[in-house]
């Protein structure tokens, strides 16, 4: 699934502060390796698919549900997994 540019800074935005709470937990190493890796596609605006793609959709909807967010970005990231399901449906 490819973004916009928009929405892979968001993307990143989120994932970061994910792995800042994450990297504590020396139980969780594949969990940040996944990511860590997650990031760097991010970072290089590459095509997110499979594992990456579901991450990043769990990742999202747990940010939406656990921060106070303005409405614009609210309704951006709740847009996103929708716009993510469609596109991989469509891939198959």
């Amino acid at each position: 699934m490819k973004f916009t540019s928009d929405e892979y800074n968001l993307l990143k935005i989120i994932i970061a502060k994910v792995l800042e709470q994450n990297s504590a937990l020396t139980d969780n190493e594949s969990k940040v390796k996944l990511l860590t890796d997650l990031y760097e596609r991010l970072e290089l605006q590459k095509i997110i698919m499979g594992v990456y793609l579901h991450e990043l959709n769990m990742q999202i909807r747990m940010y939406v549900s656990q921060n106070e967010l303005t409405d614009d970005v609210k309704s951006k990231l709740e847009n996103l997994p929708a716009k993510m399901k469609r596109k991989s449906h469509s891939t198959r």
